[in-house]
Order: C-alpha cells, then sequence, then structure tokens
C-alpha cells in the first residue's frame, strides 16, 4: 500500500486574526490528496487499524502513524521578490513499520479467506452432494471419499 501527497505550510498574515485569538496558528496550508491514491489511503488506514498501535497521551487514543517530511526551499527558487510568501514544503507517506504489518494482516486475512472459501461447500450443497445428485439423476453411480 503505496501513497504519497504532497504539501506545503505558509507563515500566516496576523491580518487574518480578527478575533484576535492568542492561540491563532501561526503557519497553515494544505495537504493535496490526489484522488488516483486515495484508493491506496484507504486502504493503509484499514488495515493499520488492525495493527498493534500507539497510544498517545496527548489524544487519549491509539493513532495510526503517517510519516511526514518537510524543507524550506532555497531563496533563489522561492520567489520571494515577487511578494509570494516563503513556505514550507511537505510530503507525508505510510510509516515503513506500520506500511509492512499493514501487508502482513492483509496477506493473513487474505490467506484465512481464501482458505475458508476452499472448505465452504458451493451455495447449499456441498461438491459430494451435487455429484450424488447428479449421478443419481443420471442414472451413475456414487463413488465415495474420492479426492480432488
Amino acid at each position: 500500500m503505496e501513497f504519497k501527497f504532497s504539501g506545503a505550510i505558509f507563515k500566516n498574515d496576523p491580518a487574518d486574526n480578527r478575533n484576535n485569538n492568542p492561540d491563532f496558528p501561526t503557519h497553515g496550508g494544505l495537504v493535496k490528496l490526489p484522488l488516483s491514491q486515495l484508493e491506496e489511503f484507504v486502504q493503509h488506514l484499514h488495515w493499520a487499524t488492525r495493527t498493534e498501535l500507539q497510544y498517545d497521551e496527548f489524544l487519549k487514543e491509539k493513532f495510526i502513524p503517517i510519516k511526514v517530511s518537510g524543507w524550506a526551499p532555497k531563496p533563489e527558487t522561492q520567489g520571494q521578490t515577487q511578494g509570494k510568501k516563503r513556505r514550507m514544503g511537505l510530503s507525508l507517506e505510510p510509516h515503513y513499520k506500520t506500511n509492512m504489518a499493514a501487508e502482513e494482516v492483509k496477506e493473513a486475512q487474505t490467506a484465512a479467506e481464501h482458505a475458508e472459501t476452499l472448505q465452504q461447500p458451493s451455495g447449499n450443497c456441498s461438491i459430494n452432494a451435487a455429484a450424488a445428485n447428479f449421478a443419481q439423476s443420471t442414472g451413475g453411480t456414487v463413488v465415495e471419499d474420492f479426492d480432488f
């Protein structure tokens, strides 16, 4: 399960703090979630919830870690001379250990479902019952305990 999102954080303009909130964030921005990667992201979250998650005292609950990387572009590539805001670039991707654990859980679940499917009779009757029914209706005989 692979995904990679990008984003940027900018310094907020103090003029945007219209209510003079002392907790007004100093920085803000966006994370861009490409539609083509949303299914992979949701799959990661789905399987990661089935792993051993850590508990966060601040959040007061377990959490799924997502790796965040950041970098500040060099001033010459920043475009500051045009009045653009300085930004911090971000990248979000799966946390390696959590992703590996989620993959293992997914593979184990898929294998268990496959094994269960092989043991389940087809529909409401087993293969042997279907063969017996076919043999009886065509005047044939039933062979017991024939393994494929």
